[in-house]
This record gives C-alpha cells, sequence and structure tokens, in this order.
C-alpha cells in the first residue's frame, strides 16, 4: 500500500512540473528558447576573464612627466601639469567660499571660543588658524579649511 501511495505523489509531481512547464512556455514564448540557450551556454567554454586597467594614484594623476626634445636635440624632463579643468572646460569643485558662509562660519567659531576677532566675511589667516586648532582639538584632520566634519561640528 506504502508503495502505491509513493508511486501516486511520485506521479503527481511528474505532472504538475508538467503544467508548469506547459503554462510558462505559452504565456512567454521565449520561455523555451532562453532555456534552451542558458542550457546550451553551460556547456561552452568558460569566458576569458578582462585583464584590469591600472590604477593611477593622486600624485600621478595631478602631475605627469612628458619628454621634451628641445631646439637643440636634448631630452629635457618636463613636468605637465593637469589642469582642475574637465575636458568641456568647466571648472571642477567649489573655488570661493560666499561672504556670507563665510560670516556664519566665522560667529561659529566666536562661539565655540577659537576666533577672537570681528566676523569680517573673508577667509583670511585668523580664520584659518582658529579652523585649524578647532580641527585639532576635535581630532580632525587639520587643514584649515572648512570641512564637512567641521562645519557639522559646529552646528553649520
Amino acid at each position: 500500500m506504502m508503495a502505491g501511495l509513493a508511486f501516486i505523489n511520485k506521479l503527481f509531481n511528474i505532472i504538475i512540473s508538467s503544467i508548469l512547464i506547459i503554462t510558462l512556455a505559452l504565456t512567454s514564448p521565449t520561455f523555451l528558447t532562453s532555456f534552451a540557450q542558458t542550457s546550451a551556454n553551460s556547456k561552452a567554454t568558460p569566458e576569458k576573464p578582462v585583464a584590469k586597467k591600472k590604477r593611477i594614484s593622486s600624485t600621478e594623476n595631478q602631475t605627469a612627466n612628458k619628454s621634451v626634445t628641445s631646439p637643440n636635440r636634448v631630452k629635457v624632463n618636463k613636468k605637465r601639469a593637469i589642469s582642475s579643468r574637465t575636458k568641456k572646460g568647466k571648472v571642477r569643485g567649489q573655488r570661493e567660499i560666499e561672504p556670507s558662509r563665510i560670516v556664519e562660519i566665522q560667529n561659529a567659531l566666536v562661539a565655540a571660543g577659537y576666533y577672537k576677532n570681528q566676523p569680517s566675511g573673508k577667509w583670511d589667516a585668523a580664520t584659518t588658524q582658529a579652523m585649524s586648532a578647532y580641527q585639532g582639538a576635535n581630532g580632525f584632520k587639520v587643514t584649515g579649511k572648512p570641512d564637512a566634519l567641521s562645519l557639522k561640528k559646529l552646528g553649520l
């Protein structure tokens, strides 16, 4: 009796699987072709790995050595600086801070006790010194420039 139930269970599973495959084949005509292609591709040889490109360090990216021949046919090595402009001629990144933003930063440094002068709206040596002292006291990288971490800690 148990053998009969096991046989009926296997037969039922085969019928259900067949119905599913037929349903998928009817609803998606590309199912059988994609299934056949997948089966054929799995038997093919694996693809060759693509060679990785060499990464250039930031210092190599900023300056590049260029060998130039002078009019006297003597080779001279010149360093060619790579500009911060993109191919379209647009300047990348922020170049200046708005005076109103500088006043906000100076006011925050005054409140924190690091800037002693009257806020002027100009990023001067006193502002750089105050920002450096603030960054050093809070464990940030000391640059003297307003970075994201310093501004966030100042509440800006």
